[in-house]
């Protein structure tokens, strides 16, 4: 935390509090760097701060604006998440039928 505090890095510095449990902590630091957080235009960051100032509602939206700018669809198909970590620039594939045979569609086998 101290790290993140000294290379001034804010999401590290939320996601430490977020780590620890400390909400009240987190509501304090959201709620001071709110100029910062709305500047920066990271969707993530201004869900948090939302939700420290009340704004359930809002940051209910904002969590599912970034959910779905993380949706990346292939011509066959198939959809990639991008990936969470701040310092990888890496690719998840989200395939859920990947390990199904053919006729199979996952759900439960009749006899």
């Amino acid at each position: 935390m101290q790290e993140a505090v000294e290379n001034n890095e804010l999401w590290w510095q939320v996601r430490c509090l977020q780590e620890l449990g400390w909400d009240s902590e987190l509501d304090e630091l959201l709620l001071a760097k709110e100029d910062e957080i709305e500047a920066s235009g990271d969707i993530r960051l201004n869900s948090y701060l939302l939700r420290a100032k009340g704004d359930l509602e809002g940051a209910d939206k904002a969590s599912l604006e970034y959910s779905a700018s993380r949706k990346v669809f292939t011509s066959d198909g198939r959809v990639i998440l991008l990936g969470d970590d701040q310092d990888e620039d890496y690719l998840a594939e989200d395939d859920p039928g990947e390990d199904l045979q053919d006729g199979d569609d996952g759900g439960p086998q009749q006899a």
